[in-house]
């Protein structure tokens, strides 16, 4: 079983699907407002791309690009094996 729910505290059920902003910008904008405001602490490990995708209710490879694009402007870093 185990817990699914994130550890983080940040709500990502409500994207616009419909909006002028792409589902990937609403995600990035939504980490990006997280770590300023101190929601999510320096080093805390963000979910998975899968777990990411399935809590937004998107597909993984758009939560993929969603991590990319933090990485390319320096929110987060990446390794590989232990995660964004």
């Amino acid at each position: 079983m185990g817990d699914h729910t994130m550890s983080y505290k940040l709500d990502l059920t409500d994207l616009e699907r419909e909006g002028d902003r792409s589902i990937t910008q609403q995600l990035v904008d939504r980490f990006v407002a997280g770590i300023e405001s101190g929601q999510l602490e320096p080093g805390e490990k963000l979910p998975p791309t899968r777990a990411l995708a399935a809590d937004a209710g998107i597909n993984h490879l758009t939560a993929a690009r969603v991590y990319r694009r933090l990485a390319e402007e320096g929110w987060v870093t990446a390794s590989v094996g232990r995660g964004t």
